[in-house]
């Protein structure tokens, strides 16, 4: 219901003034203006203030709700520095995916991030931060299942100690699992005209830690019998996927255009950050 809230918002008459001259949102510590709406299909946002805006993304709503929320927090002439959160819990059919067939899982995941911008010249600009993506999975589960989970999420191969600390084939009645998945966020943008430059993006994740708690046991009916297991992982991702792109961006007044190419395989996310396509609606930005 919120998801579709926030869209029918978007979707909302736009002010009849043009849209204002395009300042990026979605890697940089900046916010769409009050009142301003950012509507595609990676991207649903409203500017609730100056510098706070809430949104969704359509994309992720195929895999489960999602919200997110974003504040810019110290904005000077060239320097800008922002707060992110946000929220999802996937459906069942993809866990499912991802665990080889287990049912009544419950997964939820909530990133956090900052972003700093610095515009370096007219021309140039540079934003870096990190994001951090806390997770929360319980459920019957297996062994094996856990650690499919685990590197479904993470991106990449649980060390062998844990696999077998866990058992592929034991049932786990009662598992939970908390994860913390962080990545580097990098951009730099050439502004080649007003309305159009290139922007070179490098999304890597760094390492991933956790702890699997569980109670594997029998029961007969009239008495069970069971074991407590718990695992700790921590890793560097030197093996996962990073999702690096160099694309190319036009603005018009409202329809805001960009084409790249990804520069790395094994990441989606290199697809959808170099292929966007949005409209800015609303008044103009101060």
């Amino acid at each position: 219901m919120l998801s579709a809230a926030l869209l029918a918002a978007c979707l909302g008459t736009a002010h009849a003034a043009d849209a204002p001259q395009q300042r990026f949102t979605d890697f940089t510590a900046y916010t769409v203006s009050q009142r301003q709406k950012r509507v595609g299909f990676n991207s649903l946002t409203y500017g609730l203030l100056e510098n706070v805006s809430v949104g969704t993304s359509p994309l992720l709503l195929i895999v489960g709700p999602n919200i997110r929320a974003k504040v810019t927090a110290v904005e000077l002439e060239r320097l800008a520095f922002s707060l992110e959160g946000g929220y999802y819990a996937p459906y069942d059919f993809w866990l499912s995916s991802l665990t080889d067939g287990a049912s009544n899982i419950d997964l939820q995941v909530t990133p956090i991030a900052w972003r700093g911008s610095w515009q370096i010249s007219p021309k140039w600009s540079a934003h870096y931060g990190n994001t951090w993506t806390l997770g929360r999975v319980e459920g019957e589960l297996t062994g094996g299942q856990i650690v499919s989970l685990i590197e479904g999420v993470v991106g990449a191969e649980i060390d062998q100690a844990i696999v077998d600390s866990l058992g592929v084939d034991t049932l786990y009645a009662g598992a939970q699992g908390n994860f913390t998945l962080a990545a580097s966020n990098l951009a730099v943008v050439w502004q080649r005209k007003e309305n159009a430059g290139f922007i070179f993006q490098s999304n890597n994740y760094l390492w991933a830690s956790g702890i699997v708690a569980a109670t594997a046991g029998t029961s007969d009916g009239e008495s069970s019998a069971g074991v407590g297991v718990a695992a700790v992982f921590e890793q560097v991702l030197t093996t996962a996927p990073s999702a690096v792109s160099l694309s190319w961006q036009r603005s018009w007044d409202r329809l805001n255009l960009r084409l790249g190419i990804p520069l790395t395989a094994g990441n989606p996310f290199a697809f959808t950050q170099a292929f966007q396509l949005y409209w800015l609606l609303g008044p103009k930005a101060d």
